[in-house]
């Protein structure tokens, strides 16, 4: 232990400062909650916490740090009454290299003169030290920050593991700007984990660089460098799979992977662990950026990629602190709540609730507290799923009509640009969903709610109007834990779970706690947990980091057994299984390639028994898939088994029918027509890759048509209402609307692409077996299509450029030229007047940002 750690811990264990401390740490949280405490501290409390305090800064441990940085800002309260207190506060913060926090409490003030001589000249320096250059201008890094932009710029490679808000995503733009302007041409890929994400990591580079350094894509296609250099590739380790296919030679130079710690789960784990070997194989030199919240050892994303001896940065710090407050409903009285705050096991009573209405159950006690609590200042609110977002919504937005209990809140009501912004996401919430979505109602009263299956451009408009300050509210799922940006005041839960079935575990809910406190706006977030005592898990007794282990490492360890049993059945239906499928699917793959060894090398307590017997297994498998793998390799996360039967059918179809037979018209085709040949596609795949038969395709294979013509969701949604009244069911729209919203974005966007996919990359090898080459180039890219949710070359290029799906559809129907080019598509754009070609103002505002970049 170090000589200041010593002396920390002897001051921390003093029975005086305890007692300092709690008086000073209950009246902030209080203040910080909207509860008046009475309670001023003595100059002589404060002057001993601070001197404390600057001590504690020192220490590089985060126990200690932390209490330097809740004594620095509760102090602050009493900076306008006793002198000195600001200069002690600037000080501390500035030991800690919380330069948010400086800015947020000294308005961005520089440091005055007025300080001593020593205090002034060790502030100016530690600021001088953490101060770098990002092309024509500066920035202020946080100590987590600086270590982090000096290990890149060495060119290292670098696994990040620090806590939500803690500022990981503004180093790496930085760094990936200042990268492009002295390498223009340097391929640079930056992984997401989910599409929800795409838009908002690919709007954050856009706008990282105020004279457009640089260009940007979220469209999986070989793209051409511009007079700009080569552009960033936003995508899902889906999409980048989709990339590698069509470009075989394709190499990056750096690789930025958000959310690393997603590589151990399930399925999409293996995806994710396949496409970096992939990324270093295809170039060795590649620079892998890794970040994830706080997991125990990030060193394992490098070994994925042969790079033990990758650069590690890891802190516990956060610029701002949580305050977890217990919400328990008092046995036998009804209105009655119990407010405490949890530290670390102990429980301290902060505060009775007395509410306004009787709260007969846990999910009531969640609406009315998030209501009540979360009115003063910005709120999330976790639910688990779509449905239980809307009804939450819903429910706190009728609180605020109710008379019963809305005079109890002390509220201003919403300013006039509130009203107005309310006004336009209500309008622009039918117009991109369907005038009976529910969101278009709850915005109107400031609740809005969010989860991955909304369209992309109202979700970025939910979130934009909570960001300004027009929503009180944004009720959301586990959207957040995958780094959607959503800082907020106030947290609210009530047993959360991850999915509809598995109760929260430790990480997963310090994650969301860490949301809690806007980084630049808050120093301290308040977690609220409802009836914590009766959630189905427990983690706050739980650790704040995990340790990480690769799906793929776990499904050759943990599962072997099931994994062998899975190699040697050839009659599991695709999607059964995913996690074994999808390792099944690579491991076969790096056989073929001769990588297999590799792979293995790189997984930890891999007996030698079970990978001879995995060895061996896979052997024979090969033996039964002819497929190339190229042919497998572009459908990673179906069975050989599975592609090999649709191959033997297609092989024995062109004989007997001709090649015609199998080969789909593209959407644009006549809907008769297209829609005749499309069916028999779906049917193909549900029949050999799923292995159920059925009519479903005659639902599926219309949607999907509508989805890839580009028909606007409000289309879509009107005509499966339509449809459900017709067959007599008594279905509400909510959930026709919420049904669709799951339809598109969970099966065509990711099921059916992955599917489709298989057909055509199978079709391709059976034609060219059969001699029938040629024939190639009539397979549409349905794929492609389906995921992007456009068909004709314009809308694509319009996606390609920034623009939503939905913005896209709107602009290409502005012209009659579907085929444009990208040179075309840019021009297009670049006469357009916002203003004058009759656009909402939400579709005008992303035509405007996009048209900064064209």
């Amino acid at each position: 232990m170090s000589f200041v750690d010593g002396l920390c811990e002897t001051i921390s264990g003093d029975p005086r400062f305890v007692a300092d401390y709690e008086a000073i740490l209950r009246q902030s949280i209080m203040g910080g909650a909207g509860f008046a405490d009475g309670h001023a501290l003595e100059e002589e409390v404060l002057r001993r916490l601070l001197q404390s305090a600057t001590i504690f800064a020192q220490s590089e441990e985060a126990e200690w740090r932390q209490l330097a940085y809740r004594i620095s800002v509760g102090s602050l309260a009493y900076s306008d009454t006793l002198a000195g207190i600001r200069s002690a506060s600037r000080l501390i913060l500035a030991r800690l290299g919380n330069y948010p926090a400086i800015k947020f409490a000294f308005k961005g003030e520089t440091e005055p003169r007025t300080l001593t001589e020593g205090v002034f000249y060790e502030i100016l320096g530690r600021q001088l030290d953490n101060t770098v250059r990002i092309g024509e201008r500066s920035a202020v890094l946080t100590d987590m920050q600086r270590a982090v932009w000096d290990a890149l710029a060495s060119g290292s490679s670098l696994a990040l593991s620090a806590p939500t808000s803690a500022g990981k995503s503004f180093v790496f733009l930085a760094y990936i700007e200042q990268l492009k302007r002295m390498r223009p041409n340097a391929n640079l890929v930056y992984l997401v984990p989910s599409r929800a994400l795409i838009s908002q990591v690919a709007t954050d580079l856009r706008s990282a660089s105020l004279d457009k350094a640089f260009d940007v894509t979220t469209v999986p296609i070989p793209a051409a460098p511009t007079v700009l250099g080569t552009p960033i590739y936003v995508l899902t380790p889906e999409r980048l799979q989709v990339l590698f296919h069509t470009a075989p030679g394709l190499k990056f130079d750096v690789a930025i992977v958000d959310e690393a710690h997603l590589i151990g789960e399930g399925s999409r784990g293996v995806v994710l662990h396949s496409v970096l070997q992939d990324l270093q194989r295809r170039h060795p030199e590649v620079q892998f950026l890794f970040s994830s919240p706080q997991v125990r050892d990030p060193a394992v994303f490098g070994t994925v990629v042969g790079r033990e001896g990758v650069k590690v940065v890891k802190t516990k710090d956060s610029p701002v602190a949580q305050n977890i407050i217990l919400l328990n409903r008092r046995a036998g009285d009804d209105k009655k709540i119990e407010m405490l705050l949890w530290r670390d096991g102990n429980k301290t009573p902060l505060a009775e609730i007395d509410a306004a209405i009787p709260i007969y159950n846990s999910h009531d006690g969640l609406v009315y507290l998030s209501w009540a609590l979360g009115n003063v200042s910005q709120s999330l609110v976790y639910a688990v799923g779509p449905a239980a977002c809307e009804d939450i919504a819903f429910k706190i937005k009728e609180l605020s009509r109710d008379p019963a209990v809305a005079e109890l809140v002390l509220s201003s009501g919403p300013d006039e640009r509130s009203v107005q912004v309310r006004k336009e996401l209500t309008a622009f919430a039918k117009e991109a969903v369907h005038p009976s979505y529910v969101l278009a109602e709850t915005v109107e009263g400031g609740v809005g709610f969010h989860y991955g299956r909304i369209p992309p451009l109202l979700r970025n408009a939910v979130e934009s109007a909570f960001a300004d300050g027009h929503l009180n509210y944004i009720v959301c799922t586990s959207t957040l834990l995958q780094g959607v940006n959503l800082p907020a005041r106030n947290v609210f839960m009530q047993n959360p779970h991850k999915g509809e079935e598995n109760p929260i575990e430790p990480v997963d809910f310090w994650n969301l706690a860490g949301r809690a406190g806007r980084l630049g706006k808050d120093f301290q977030g308040n977690v609220f947990l409802v009836d914590y005592d009766e959630w189905d898990s427990s983690p706050l007794s739980g650790p704040k980091d995990e340790p990480i282990k690769p799906s793929l490492e776990v499904a050759l360890t943990d599962t072997s057994a099931e994994l062998l049993e899975y190699i040697a059945a050839t009659d599991r239906p695709s999607g059964e299984s995913p996690h074994l499928e999808a390792a099944f699917s690579k491991l076969l793959r790096d056989h073929r390639q001769g990588q297999l060894d590799d792979t293995f090398d790189r997984v930890s307590g891999l007996s030698p028994q079970t990978r001879a017997s995995i060895t061996s297994a896979l052997a024979i498998a090969d033996n039964q898939i002819g497929l190339k793998v190229e042919t497998l390799a572009a459908s990673p996360q179906i069975s050989g088994y599975r592609q090999q039967e649709l191959y033997d059918y297609m092989i024995e179809k062109i004989g007997k029918k001709g090649p015609d037979y199998l080969i789909p018209l593209h959407p644009s085709a006549g809907w008769k027509d297209a829609l005749d040949k499309l069916r028999p596609v779906f049917a193909r795949v549900h029949k050999y890759l799923e292995l159920k038969s059925g009519q479903h395709h005659r639902y599926w294979a219309p949607l999907a048509l509508r989805w890839m013509r580009g028909e606007p969701l409000p289309m879509i949604i009107e005509e499966a209402i339509r449809y459900h009244k017709s067959q007599g069911k008594n279905r509400s729209s909510r959930t026709v609307i919420r049904e669709v919203l799951t339809d598109v974005e969970s099966s065509l966007r990711f099921k059916y692409v992955n599917m489709l996919g298989c057909y055509g990359a199978v079709l391709k090898e059976a034609l060219i077996a059969t001699g029938h080459a040629s024939h190639i180039v009539r397979i549409p890219s349905l794929t492609l299509y389906l995921e992007l949710g456009a068909a004709s070359q314009t809308m694509i290029q319009f996606i390609g450029l920034g623009l939503s799906r939905h913005t896209a559809h709107i602009l290409s129907g502005l012209t009659i030229n579907r085929d444009m080019d990208l040179g075309a598509a840019r021009r297009f754009l670049s006469q357009l007047t916002p203003e004058t070609a009759g656009l909402s103002p939400y579709v005008a505002g992303e035509l405007r940002r996009v048209l900064q970049n064209v």
